[in-house]
């Protein structure tokens, strides 16, 4: 029987040869341009981009999975590495990579080569695509709007289906594990440069609440898989849980202490009824908070706070924060009132009357204001769906438990800050994709007896 592209056995030497060969060809050609002052001209960028997508693409024919392990493991790294950007398109090797290797998959499934059922859930987020590509279309500036799109829903959803027809069989903890080594690698990074300079970094161009949600996410990962019993697990989970404190950030160093207790509700099959209960109440505090809007005023603080432990430990900074929300929830709700079927568009923000550029830091506000009603019951279905279909197998599964506490944690920190923006899409569609591959894989195996 013949075999297809990527059919070859995994980890082979063959394998690793292939890819220690991609990454020296570009590496190689970073610094012959880095050496002739051209690695930060856009035509020098553009040939290591082309080049770096024939190596990929070289390997993602040899093992396609490999090639997902390799950049689920480089994601942390994707805002500061080999860069370029092209109108409203990214181009780095994780960008490249991913939307190569979801062709691939995408190919495969539809043409027979890859065995992989559609089922509502595919059915829904090509909904979702196609109602925020309407709203794109129609935003002020569509080339804003389609830079944002690019990264807030064409990436992630290439990352879903690379990931949910890719994996096969045992496979699926190899790229749990990709994740959780790359991420606790950026980690240590960041541990290294806040003690050179202590305080609230972008790290490799990362923003602070972006690296704290791959953090958090590496962590219930870790912990849900048993994986922090290994000598490298632990040290991986103390990079992780460093790592995190040192973002500073409130929102995920809480979330994370209320983990536990989100994945023990969620492996007693209960994560349908949770995710319904959080965004029905989020939606009423939502409300409530633009409602009750003077109440959290204290007056102008200290704005140098944000970049120290004073904006985790001054109780009045918090307040400030919920009064700062608020206004953004209000200015938010405001310009969804001016097209509330398809939304508005993707865009950087309002400009308030101070001058100000403001984004609205609210999952609600931004599916209502961004998609209007039509993308926010698109999202809503998807994920209350995806929760309810997975009830069951996070019972008996804890690869899938530990991604519906880490999608639900995303979440939930998404109500003060973005679900739409930073890394935040990205990693809740990887997890989506990885819960479809786990539950794909048990379903073949059930066939197979």
């Amino acid at each position: 029987m013949k075999s297809s592209p990527g059919s070859g056995r995994r980890g082979s030497p063959k394998t690793l040869w292939v890819y220690g060969v991609s990454a020296g060809v570009v590496a190689t050609t970073w610094a012959v341009l880095a050496a002739a002052g051209a690695d930060s001209e856009p035509s020098g960028r553009i040939a290591l981009a082309a080049i770096a997508a024939g190596a990929m693409a070289v390997a993602a024919f040899r093992d396609p999975f490999g090639l997902v392990c390799v950049l689920v493991a480089f994601l942390p790294f994707s805002l500061g590495v080999l860069q370029i950007e092209i109108g409203i398109v990214t181009l780095n090797p994780y960008t490249i990579g991913i939307t190569g290797a979801a062709a691939f998959a995408l190919f495969g499934a539809a043409t027979g080569l890859v065995r992989y059922r559609w089922g509502k859930e595919d059915a829904v987020v090509l909904l979702l695509g196609a109602a925020l590509l309407a709203s794109t279309l129609r935003a002020k500036d569509v080339v804003d709007a389609g830079f944002l799109a690019f990264h807030g829903v064409f990436i992630p959803v290439m990352t879903y289906y690379a990931i949910k027809i890719l994996v096969k069989q045992d496979d699926y903890r190899k790229i749990a594990i990709s994740f959780i080594l790359g991420v606790a690698g950026f980690a240590l990074y960041g541990i290294l440069s806040f003690i050179k300079d202590p305080a609230r970094l972008y790290i490799l161009s990362m923003p602070p609440i972006s690296a704290a949600a791959m953090m958090a996410s590496a962590v219930i990962l870790l912990v849900g898989l048993g994986l922090w019993r290994k000598p490298l697990g632990l040290i991986a989970g103390v990079c992780l849980v460093v790592g995190l404190a040192t973002t500073f950030s409130r929102g995920y160093l809480l979330l994370l202490t209320a983990a536990p207790f989100v994945y023990a509700v969620v492996r007693r099959g209960h994560a349908g009824k949770l995710i319904v209960v959080m965004m029905a109440v989020s939606l009423l505090a939502t409300i409530a908070l633009v409602q009750s809007i003077d109440y959290f005023y204290v007056g102008n603080m200290d704005q140098t706070k944000e970049q120290s432990a004073d904006r985790v430990t001054d109780l009045d900074y918090w307040r400030s924060s919920l009064y700062g929300r608020a206004q953004y929830y209000s200015l938010g709700l405001e310009e969804f009132k001016k097209s509330p079927v398809i939304g508005n568009g993707f865009h950087y923000g309002v400009t308030t009357l101070s001058g100000r550029s403001v984004v609205w830091h609210n999952f609600h506000v931004e599916w209502l204001e961004y998609g209007g009603l039509l993308a926010y019951v698109l999202y809503a279905m998807l994920f209350v769906s995806h929760f309810f279909g997975m009830g069951r197998p996070a019972r008996h599964l804890p690869e899938v438990a530990s991604n519906l506490t880490a999608i639900f944690v995303i979440l939930v920190n998404g109500l003060m800050n973005s679900f739409t923006a930073g890394i935040s899409p990205v990693l809740g569609f990887l997890f989506l994709g990885m819960n479809g591959a786990a539950t794909l894989m048990r379903r073949k195996r059930a066939n197979e007896r």
